[in-house]
């Protein structure tokens, strides 16, 4: 399978000036996003997740928390497994 490449276009000076209190980078990649005002960008970068992330509504959550009790009541070895993609390192 061949990888195929997106190049976005250059940031356009209007766009540019408009963020123009954002790191370069920054400003591209919020121009890729497709921001391109400083109401715009500064809605994205602070917006909130709309989704509850709380542990507590994960299915199961109980069982998980009376074993975890068990384990450590009969001093039980708990094992933390994470794989080594973004959310698998960060949520370990």
């Amino acid at each position: 399978m061949q990888t195929r490449w997106q190049i976005q276009s250059k940031l356009p000076p209007a766009v540019d000036e408009a963020l123009a209190k954002f790191p370069p980078v920054l400003r591209q990649l919020l121009f890729n996003r497709g921001y391109a005002s400083d109401e715009e960008a500064r809605a994205f970068l602070k917006a909130t997740p709309n989704f509850d992330t709380s542990p507590w509504g994960l299915k199961d959550m109980d069982v998980v928390i009376d074993r975890i009790i068990q384990a450590i009541e009969k001093n039980e070895k708990i094992i933390i497994y994470g794989d080594y993609d973004v959310d698998g390192v960060t949520s370990s």
